[in-house]
């Protein structure tokens, strides 16, 4: 997403939170915009907006952009909630989320105790159907070649521990768990529940059910809305 349609993006949601609001904010480069923006309407109105972050690294960015920031911890409603993701399925709205899997977990909480959580993504990641993909699988280290082995018994074409990026080994999460990444042609609702079903998974990147609403920005610089259907 090119840095004008990520602003523009950025804009549209953050100018729907509302004074004394307590929202759940993703991780990811999308988001941050909408924290910078969210920062502007701070400075500029004087309102007053709460946030529990899903990661330390949004964390950071909330407070840097001058919001009260939360603990993860809070256990009170969130008015809402938003994110990006990496894909999403145009006619169910089932999103593909954590590719970079380290704030999985916290993101998935996030999204099923807010009242909307709302997705928003570029046009290139709207997709006609959400197949042969690679889900993000996070497991507790204990467990991992397990967890591995019965993900090709479901018929995962192919599974691989996620690396670090700036060391040897593995990368691993904000829970401390690791992440592992199965092919699958097919996703569906069983599936995911088949993979979550496994001793030692804590949870999937497949967000099925949870999404709300979608913005997706496009090349042209307009921004289309979808809910999802109840």
């Amino acid at each position: 997403m090119n840095i004008d349609l990520k602003k523009t993006l950025a804009k549209k949601i953050a100018n729907q939170i509302k004074d004394g609001e307590i929202v759940g904010v993703g991780t990811g480069s999308t988001v941050e915009a909408v924290i910078s923006e969210i920062g502007l309407r701070i400075s500029n109105e004087g309102i007053k907006i709460s946030a529990v972050p899903s990661s330390t690294r949004t964390a950071l960015a909330l407070q840097t952009a001058g919001i009260t920031t939360l603990t993860s911890r809070y256990s009170g409603q969130l008015a809402w909630s938003f994110d990006g993701a990496d894909l999403v399925e145009k006619s169910s709205l089932w999103s593909l989320k954590g590719a970079g899997g380290l704030a999985m977990l916290g993101e998935k909480i996030m999204a099923t105790r807010s009242e909307r959580f709302i997705v928003l993504i570029s046009e290139e990641k709207f997709v006609d159907k959400l197949q042969d993909v690679s889900v993000p699988i996070e497991v507790v280290p204990q467990a991992i070649e397990y967890v591995r082995r019965e993900l090709l018994k479901m018929g995962a074409k192919k599974v691989e521990l996620k690396l670090a990026n700036e060391k040897l080994g593995p990368a691993y999460t904000e829970s401390g768990n690791l992440v592992l990444f199965g092919d699958f042609l097919k996703i569906s609702r069983e599936l995911n529940l088949l993979i979550k079903s496994l001793t030692g998974v804590v949870e999937t990147g497949l967000f099925i059910g949870e999404v709300d609403e979608i913005y997706v920005g496009k090349a042209d610089g307009s921004i289309e809305h979808f809910v999802a259907q109840a």
